[in-house]
């Protein structure tokens, strides 16, 4: 993977993300103030709308991801970050489909059964997406020291 390939997808992972838990506590955990609106602000829905925008960028970068560091990683038969890699494929697919489905559904219930499972399928990408991007870093700073450690010869 090249290096514009792997900021770009963290850039795109790292603002889907972001946007869509902002949005999450915009519209769950802050209060409704004016009892005309449902709305907690008024510029909720320009965070829903950054999030619709951004995600596909995401999506186009897990793509990358996919053909050009997991394929590769499998055929050389790496172990390095493979549970945590294939996690993380195995949470985007549900991310992705419910989220184009909230877009599409028009029931009620529906659109809040597939919303909370976007929000807590999205949440565990986000959270397993950290713990291989951060975890990766950590294991090759282990086997940097290792190697230091070993005596010559």
């Amino acid at each position: 993977m090249t290096v514009w390939e792997a900021r770009f997808n963290h850039a795109a992972a790292l603002a889907a993300t972001a946007t869509g838990v902002l949005y999450g506590v915009l519209k769950y955990a802050v209060p409704v103030r004016d009892p005309d609106s449902n709305m907690a602000v008024p510029w909720q829905p320009d965070v829903l709308k950054a999030h619709v925008v951004l995600a596909p960028l995401l999506v186009f970068g897990l793509g990358l991801i996919f053909r050009r560091h997991a394929i590769a990683r499998l055929r050389a038969g790496e172990r390095e970050g493979r549970r945590s890699g294939f996690l993380l494929l195995a949470f985007a697919a549900p991310v992705v489909f419910s989220g184009y489905a909230i877009q599409i559904l028009t029931g009620g219930t529906a659109t809040k059964v597939v919303g909370w499972g976007h929000a807590a399928a999205g949440g565990l990408f986000g959270a397993l997406w950290l713990a291989h991007r951060f975890k990766r870093k950590t294991q090759a700073r282990f086997m940097e020291e290792m190697a230091a450690e070993e005596p010559a010869g």
